[in-house]
């Protein structure tokens, strides 16, 4: 199986270590089942590599950024740009 490349911006805010992974818009099709798999994937991924906290996916649907994190990264996320996360991208993430 291939290996993926995802683009992450990891921070810390609000006193949460985040991991915002950029993925592709095709996300925006998957059930909320699929989102929840896929987050949990990339976490597990990002956390082997190194990166500790809580993982958010962000992708974009024509100009519209999406977004889907748990209940307590997504109230912090909710205060931020994500453009301004889009443009602090600080590490890639391979997974596969």
């Amino acid at each position: 199986m291939p290996s993926n490349i995802y683009d992450v911006s990891h921070f810390r805010e609000g006193g949460q270590d985040i991991i915002v992974t950029f993925c592709a818009s095709q996300v925006e099709t998957l059930p909320p089942a699929g989102k929840d798999a896929l987050r949990d994937m990339l976490e597990a991924c990002a956390h082997n590599q190194g990166l500790g906290g809580a993982t958010a996916l962000a992708w974009k649907v024509g100009s519209q950024w999406k977004m889907w994190a748990p209940p307590h990264v997504k109230s912090i996320l909710q205060r931020l740009a994500i453009e301004d996360i889009a443009l602090n991208i600080n590490w890639q993430l391979t997974c596969g």
